[in-house]
């Protein structure tokens, strides 16, 4: 990355995708609830799924983007 724009730029991008906005919605809410049920592993599992999806999203998005 260039700077910070750049990575501010990436982040926009990624995020406001429809369907992954959707998506990422829906792991937040899945998250959330294990959270509030006190199912820590879970939260932790689905969180790490979630940060691991978001990163290749990330990766994908650079890598067919132009910064």
């Amino acid at each position: 990355m260039r700077s910070l724009v750049d990575y501010l730029k990436l982040i926009r991008i990624t995020a406001w995708r429809p369907l992954r906005y959707q998506v990422s919605n829906q792991e937040h809410i899945a998250i959330l609830d294990s959270i509030l049920q006190q199912q820590q592993e879970t939260a932790c599992q689905l969180l790490t799924e979630h940060i691991q999806l978001s990163y290749q999203e990330a990766i994908n998005t650079m890598m067919h983007s132009s910064l």
